[in-house]
């Protein structure tokens, strides 16, 4: 199974595992980790971290990583990790997560597929609503 690396900066990944629990139970949510860029932490510090969370959650069918911010420090490390069997995936959303953990165990996660969804996830619901796209 593949496995899944939540980072942000703040305790944003911690929330997302944490809202996702309220959908999966303790079988789905194995073979995740989170590492939370906080101000007093380096970008050496997070890489170390973030190291480590890949490490834990690997176990030789690959690791994706969703960040929460393009361009931010937890991403741009996530960049030097990222390979063959490392994908990095940004603007993380609850959908988005939701949707790899659903999916993992019995197909290799689609990097696009999850970008996907994250996007069709994004609408304003008062122009739903109101009968508009």
């Amino acid at each position: 199974m593949v496995g899944i690396v939540l980072i942000s900066h703040g305790e944003m990944a911690n929330g997302m595992l944490n809202s996702a629990g309220m959908f999966f139970g303790e079988t789905e949510l194995q073979q995740v980790a989170t590492v939370s860029l906080h101000p007093a932490d380096s970008p050496e510090d997070f890489d170390v971290k973030l190291t480590d969370a890949i490490a834990s959650v690997d176990t030789g069918d690959g690791v994706v990583i969703l960040c929460d911010l393009l361009g931010g420090t937890p991403c741009n490390r996530a960049a030097y990790k990222a390979s063959e069997k490392v994908q990095v995936i940004t603007g993380m959303n609850l959908s988005m997560f939701m949707e790899l953990l659903g999916s993992r165990s019995f197909m290799d996660p689609d990097a696009d597929t999850l970008v996907q969804t994250a996007q069709d996830g994004i609408m304003n619901y008062n122009k739903l609503l109101q009968g508009g796209n």
